[in-house]
């Protein structure tokens, strides 16, 4: 049997919307994971957000959330994921600034801090470097840290600044193993503070 001609343009048509069709969705729900106030279920300390991520319990919208930030997150019980997209101000963070993170140690055995581009992959930089840890942090006689986020080299805790000119970045925390009770006061617990200190240059 022959197909008409003009089947085959409907078919390419129906094709084409369906298409366009995944894009503008996929699209949204990307932007909208991107918006951490889309998850009700977040818990907010100063800059630093968390959520249920790795447990059982997460919900439909964790799970997306965490599917498209490339979270391959573990047990509530072995790491505790703080992330943070705007610095203690509450200003976007981008590649234009540089930054300082200030705090103390944190309650568990092991912690570290990595710096992610708009993509949510490492940003790629000359020296290798994209994250401190607590083992490896020059601290203060009072035990308190430091952390410079800049383009230009720095003494001391450092992580190298990378990304496009107004390119949005952030932060992952990540605690391992965290200290008894802490799962029970996620809002209270002394997170680092993160400040802009100028525009890079």
């Amino acid at each position: 049997m022959t197909i008409p001609h003009w089947n085959y343009a409907r078919w390419g048509l129906a094709v084409v919307i369906a298409l366009c069709a995944f894009w503008i969705g996929t699209h949204q729900a990307h932007s909208a994971m991107k918006i951490k106030a889309d998850v009700e279920t977040f818990v907010f300390n100063g800059p630093w957000y968390t959520d249920d991520f790795g447990a059982k319990e997460a919900t439909p919208m964790t799970r997306a959330y965490t599917a498209v930030v490339g979270l391959l997150a573990l047990s509530r019980q072995e790491t505790l994921y703080y992330m943070a997209r705007e610095d203690s101000d509450g200003e976007p963070m981008t590649a234009d600034y540089v930054y300082e993170i200030t705090g103390g140690d944190l309650p568990s055995r092991w912690w570290s801090i990595t710096l992610y581009g708009d993509d949510h992959f490492l940003l790629d930089n000359e020296y290798g470097k994209f994250s401190v840890k607590a083992t490896d942090l020059e601290r203060e006689e009072d035990g308190t840290f430091k952390v410079v986020i800049s383009r230009e080299p720095q003494p001391g805790n450092w992580i190298p600044m990378a990304g496009e000119a107004g390119e949005e970045v952030s932060l992952l925390l990540r605690m391992y193993n965290p200290n008894d009770g802490v799962l029970d006061r996620l809002q209270d617990i002394d997170m680092p503070e993160i400040r802009r200190v100028r525009k890079a240059s």
